[in-house]
């Protein structure tokens, strides 16, 4: 089951606080040893599959000044009549 399962059906506080996702499932309790085994092996070509290009935008501002018209105009309805 998933975690959004529980709240997507709806759920009542006390079951949300008995809910086995807090604690994860009891294997993990266990020494590792113990531990269930996969036998699925991921082959690299299939990893790279997932791999996908994502384009990155940072912008930083350092100081925040008013634009070079409003230091020309002393009146914002002139300035809007100037530029209208």
């Amino acid at each position: 089951m998933n975690i959004a399962d529980l709240l997507s059906r709806g759920c009542t506080p006390q079951q949300m606080l008995n809910s086995k996702w807090w604690e994860g499932p009891s294997w993990l309790k266990e020494n590792p040893e113990s531990w269930p085994v996969s036998d699925i092996i991921c082959q690299p070509n299939e990893v790279d599959i997932e791999k996908k290009k994502s384009k990155l935008v940072n912008m930083n501002l350092t100081e925040d000044t008013p634009p070079w018209y409003a230091e020309r105009v002393s009146d914002y309805d002139k300035m809007i009549r100037v530029f209208a």
